[in-house]
C-alpha cells in the first residue's frame, strides 16, 4: 500500500506533465479501441450478410464444383442426406440452391439471365426474398390458374426485357440431359434494385428450376446455417462425421467458399497492425520522455535513500508502480469516453456516401462492435508497453550511485 502511496504522489509533483502524458496514452487506447470496433464490426456485419444470404455458414457441394462450376456438377438429395441434416442439433436451417443461365425472351426482346432456383419457404431462413420484393407478390412453387410456373425477376432483367408483373418471360437453356430447356413463366415480383448481386437473376421455385434443367432430385448447394459463423472451422469436422454425404460431395464452410475474400480480409487486419504499432511507438516516447525527465530530477533524492539503506529494488519497483498508475488511470478515463461511442457504433454506425461492394454483398453503413475484448485488447497493449518502456529508467533509478547523486543537492 505504501508504494502506491509513494507512486501517486510522485505524479502529483508535476501535475502538468503527468497530465500529458496521460492524455497520450488516452489517445492511443481510444484510436486502438474505435479502430477495432470499427474495423471488427464492419467485417462482422459483411460476414452476417455473406454467410446467412450468400454462403451459409457451410455447403455441401459436388467435389470439382468450387473449382470449375459446370451443370452437371451436382449433390444429389437423397433421403439419408436429408435426415442426417434435420436430426443434427448444430443445424438451424438449411435449403437449396440450383445455379444456372439461360436466354430469356419476352416482345421481342431479349437477354442473357442467370437462373436461381430456390426452396421458397427454406431460403426464408436465409435471403429472404418476400422483404426484397419491390413490386408484386412473393411467389409458391405452385403454378397459376393458366398453369404457369411463377418467377421473381432482378430489377436488371425487368428493365432489359420490359417486363412488368404479371407479363411472360420465356426462357431457353440447356438441360444436364443435352436436351434443349424453354418454357414460359409468370412474373410474380421484381426484386431489389439494379445494383445488387440479383438485378440479373430470374428467380424461381427450386421444383421447377430442377423440371427446366433435369436434375430432377439435384441441386448445385446444400446450405447450412449452424448458430454462429466464428466457430465454422471448429464444427466442420463434428459435422463431417454426422452427416451422410452423397458420393462424390463434400462439406466446406465459408471460409473456403469465400477464400478470396476471407483472404483480404486477413490481409487487411494484418495490416491494421501497422496503426497498432505507430501508437504504440507514439505513447512508448511519450512515457519514455516522461519517466526519463522525472529520474533525472530525482536523482539526489534516489541517492539520498539509497545512501540511507533503501535497497534498489525497492526504486526500480517504485516507478513501475508510478507507470503502471498512470496508464490504469489513463485506460479508465479513456473507457469511459470510448464505451458510449462504441454503442452508438454499434447501434447505428454512419452511413457511407457511396456503398462498398464486398464479395457481392452492397454495404451501405459502417458499423462498430461493442465485445469485451474491444476494450481489454487495447489496455493491455499499452500497459504492457509503457511497463516495458519504463524498465530503462527504473534501471537508471535503481544504480543511482549516492555519492555522485549527492554531489547536484
Amino acid at each position: 500500500m505504501l508504494m502506491w502511496i509513494l507512486a501517486l504522489r510522485n505524479l502529483r509533483r508535476n501535475v502538468r506533465r503527468s497530465i500529458l502524458t496521460g492524455l497520450s496514452m488516452m489517445g492511443g487506447y481510444l484510436l486502438l479501441a474505435v479502430t477495432l470496433s470499427l474495423q471488427d464490426g464492419t467485417y462482422h456485419v459483411v460476414l452476417e450478410n455473406i454467410t446467412k444470404t450468400k454462403s451459409g455458414h457451410f455447403q455441401i457441394v459436388q467435389n470439382e464444383y468450387l473449382e470449375h462450376a459446370k451443370l452437371d456438377r451436382t449433390v444429389e438429395l437423397n433421403a439419408a442426406l436429408i435426415t442426417s441434416i434435420q436430426n443434427n442439433k448444430n443445424i438451424i436451417a438449411y435449403t437449396t440452391r440450383i445455379d444456372s443461365a439461360a436466354l430469356a425472351y419476352a416482345d421481342e426482346k431479349t437477354s442473357t439471365v442467370f437462373i436461381l432456383g430456390i426452396d421458397p419457404q427454406k431460403e426464408k431462413a436465409f435471403l429472404d426474398y418476400s422483404k426484397e420484393v419491390v413490386k408484386g407478390e412473393y411467389f409458391s412453387d405452385l403454378f397459376t390458374q393458366d398453369g404457369y410456373a411463377q418467377v421473381m425477376i432482378g430489377a436488371s432483367v425487368a428493365k432489359k426485357l420490359d417486363l412488368s408483373v404479371g407479363g411472360e418471360l420465356i426462357l431457353i437453356g440447356q438441360g444436364v440431359d443435352g436436351s434443349t430447356a424453354n418454357d414460359i413463366y409468370i412474373v410474380t415480383a421484381i426484386v431489389g434494385s439494379k445494383n445488387d448481386s440479383f438485378a440479373n437473376q430470374v428467380i424461381m421455385p427450386l421444383v421447377h428450376a430442377q423440371e427446366f434443367l433435369t436434375l430432377y432430385n439435384q441441386a448445385h448447394h446444400v446450405l447450412l446455417l449452424t448458430d454462429n459463423y466464428r466457430v465454422a472451422q471448429q464444427n466442420l469436422t463434428e459435422l463431417n462425421t454426422t452427416l451422410v454425404l452423397p458420393d462424390e460431395s463434400q462439406l466446406v464452410s465459408w471460409q473456403t467458399i469465400e477464400q478470396e475474400f476471407y483472404d483480404a480480409m486477413t490481409a487487411d487486419k494484418q495490416g491494421s497492425n501497422i496503426t497498432i504499432l505507430v501508437v504504440v511507438l507514439m505513447v512508448g516516447i511519450g512515457v519514455l520522455n516522461t519517466i526519463l525527465m522525472s529520474t533525472m530530477e530525482r536523482r539526489g533524492e534516489f541517492g539520498l535513500l539509497i545512501a540511507m539503506g533503501t535497497q534498489p529494488l525497492r526504486l526500480f519497483l517504485l516507478i513501475l508502480f508510478e507507470v503502471f498508475l498512470l496508464v490504469c488511470l489513463a485506460c479508465l478515463t479513456a473507457l469511459i469516453i470510448v464505451f458510449p461511442l462504441n454503442l452508438w457504433f454499434s447501434a447505428s454506425g454512419f452511413e457511407l456516401s457511396t456503398p462498398i461492394e464486398m464479395s457481392g454483398i452492397n454495404m451501405t453503413h459502417m458499423k462498430g462492435i461493442n465485445e469485451a475484448y474491444v476494450y481489454w485488447v487495447p489496455a493491455v497493449i499499452l500497459i504492457l508497453t509503457s511497463m516495458v518502456i519504463a524498465i530503462f529508467p527504473a534501471l537508471k533509478a535503481a544504480k543511482t550511485l549516492p555519492a555522485v547523486a549527492l554531489k547536484g543537492l
